[in-house]
C-alpha cells in the first residue's frame, strides 16, 4: 500500500480521502510517497525572518542613538561649519526624550514577542515624527537669526529619519511571519 503525504504541510493522507485532512488540499495532486511538504509552520524562513527583523531593528535603533549625538543643524560660515546636536544647549531635552523612546522602544522591541512588530512600527514612526517635530520647531525659532539661511539639516537629521525607517521596516517584517 503506498503511503500518501500532502504536498503543502506534510501530513498524511488516508487511503480513502480526496482532500488532506488538516489543510484540505487535494489529495491527487503531488501525493507520491515521497513527495516534501512545501512549507511548514515555524519553518526556517520564519525564524530567518524574525532574525533579520530583529538585526534590522538593532540596526535601526543603533542609527537612531547615534544619530541623537551628531550634528542636528549645521550653521556654515565662510568654509566654517559649526554643528549642534540634540543632546547640547537648549535642545538637550528633546534630544533626551528621543533617546528614552529609542531606548523603551528597544526593550519593548526585543521582549515582546507577539507584538514586536507593531511595536516596531510605533517606535519607527514617534522617532520619523519627533525629528520633524525638532526641525520644524528649531527652524522657526532659528528663523529670528539674521543668518537663518545659513542653517541646513546635518547628519544627524539624516541618521534619526534612516534610523526610524529602518525600525519600521524590521516591524513589517516581523509582521509578515506567520504564527505569531
Amino acid at each position: 500500500m503506498e503511503r500518501r503525504v500532502c504536498f503543502r504541510c506534510g501530513t498524511e493522507i488516508p487511503e480513502k480521502r480526496v482532500f488532506c485532512p488538516k489543510c484540505g488540499t487535494p489529495a491527487d495532486v503531488h501525493s507520491e510517497p515521497t513527495a516534501e511538504p512545501l512549507r511548514k509552520k515555524g519553518t526556517q524562513n520564519d525564524e530567518t525572518t524574525r532574525m533579520v527583523s530583529m538585526i534590522v531593528a538593532i540596526f535601526g535603533l543603533l542609527i537612531s542613538v547615534i544619530g541623537l549625538f551628531m550634528p542636528f543643524f549645521e550653521i556654515r560660515f565662510f568654509g566654517f561649519s559649526l554643528g549642534i546636536s540634540l543632546m547640547e544647549g537648549n535642545l538637550q531635552a528633546d534630544g533626551i526624550i528621543l533617546l528614552i523612546i529609542c531606548l523603551i522602544g528597544g526593550i519593548f522591541m526585543l521582549t515582546m514577542q507577539k507584538k514586536a512588530g507593531v511595536m516596531s512600527i510605533i517606535v519607527g514612526i514617534m522617532i520619523i515624527l519627533m525629528t520633524f517635530f525638532e526641525m520644524s520647531v528649531n527652524r522657526d525659532n532659528m528663523r529670528e537669526i539674521e543668518y537663518s539661511s545659513l542653517i541646513s539639516q546635518g547628519i544627524g537629521f539624516y541618521a534619526l529619519l534612516f534610523g526610524g525607517f529602518a525600525i519600521i521596516i524590521s516591524g513589517v517584517l516581523r509582521n509578515m511571519v506567520k504564527g505569531q
